[in-house]
């Protein structure tokens, strides 16, 4: 079993560069199978569709991405630093992330068309992770007194804020920042 999911796991990493090359749609069994040096055939041992490659991909990518999110919400130190820290993978242009996108569009595609239930799931899974953590993080802006009570009925909204900006066919990270700008303005605890 171990050996499987080796195999399974390094036939999942080979696809990465294919999808961001070539697209998932445009990729076929064939190619992948080629890339893994394995009979096209081979590739049902590991994997019950071309699709749950991709989902493998997204899982492996997500688990990876979540634990460096995790840290950089730990190091920041301010509400806001901490909120843009969640929003890394719709803000930071650089090239893991650029790539992180384009596997998520795919993901998020496949999600859209075909409606298959399991990655339905894990769409939903890392949705309603996200809002925790940001509920998490604006309740501790509360609780320090930084920002209003209020703030927290916004997490539903900023994140599908991120994710349409993350989803944008010509990908603008400003568009969030400055949104997140204006909105910590808006619920910024007034003293007197």
């Amino acid at each position: 079993m171990q050996n499987k999911n080796k195999k399974r796991l390094e036939i999942t990493k080979l696809c990465y560069s294919l999808i961001l090359s070539e697209g998932f749609c445009n990729i076929t069994v064939s190619q992948i199978a080629k890339k893994a040096n394995i009979a096209k055939g081979s590739i049902y041992k590991y994997f019950e569709s071309k699709e749950d490659i991709l989902f493998s991909l997204i899982k492996t990518i997500q688990d990876e991405y979540d634990s460096e999110v995790k840290a950089e919400i730990e190091k920041s130190e301010s509400i806001k630093e901490r909120v843009l820290a969640l929003f890394t993978l719709c803000i930071k242009d650089d090239e893991i992330n650029q790539n992180r996108r384009k596997i998520y569009k795919e993901f998020s595609s496949i999600c859209l068309s075909k409606s298959v239930e399991k990655m339905l799931g894990f769409q939903d899974d890392i949705k309603k992770r996200y809002i925790l953590w940001l509920r998490e993080i604006l309740s501790d802006g509360v609780k320090k007194g930084e920002i209003k009570k209020s703030s927290i009925d916004l997490s539903d909204g900023l994140f599908a804020m991120a994710e349409g900006v993350l989803l944008l066919p010509n990908y603008e990270p400003s568009i969030l920042t400055h949104h997140i700008d204006v909105l910590f303005k808006l619920i910024k605890e007034e003293r007197i």
